[in-house]
């Protein structure tokens, strides 16, 4: 049997060894605080990030609508101008050409005439 002195010192030992185990304990649970601190955070910085994802794909979800929407007035603009080339522009062309034409064939008539009149002068004087 032990004595009451062994019996002290075993529950001394024991305690120590239980007092040892609780600060590896408190260490242990410091130490997941601190990771559960840190996964909170990095949590937080996922969540800032994604924010930021989100924010960025509205900024080009609506950049692409201007796009888009620029683009279909450019094609009105142009469908309009199409119009008005075939509408006004062209037959104002087409009047010019007829007259340049009308007025080369009216110069190359006035043109032999002219060459007939010399003839004939020509012919007089000698």
């Amino acid at each position: 049997m032990m004595t009451d002195r062994e019996l002290l010192e075993l529950i001394a030992v024991q305690v120590s060894k239980v007092t040892s185990d609780l600060d590896e304990l408190k260490r242990g649970q410091g130490n997941l605080e601190e990771g559960q601190r840190k996964l909170e955070e990095g949590q937080r910085k996922l969540e800032e990030g994604q924010r930021k994802l989100e924010e960025g794909q509205r900024k080009l979800e609506e950049g692409q609508r201007k796009l888009e929407e620029g683009q279909r007035k450019l094609e009105e603009r142009q469908k309009k101008l199409e119009m008005i080339m075939e509408q006004e522009i062209k037959p104002k062309i087409e009047a010019l050409f007829d007259g340049w034409k009308q007025n080369s064939e009216q110069l190359e008539r006035i043109e032999k005439e002219v060459s007939r009149h010399e003839e004939i002068i020509l012919r007089r004087i000698k």
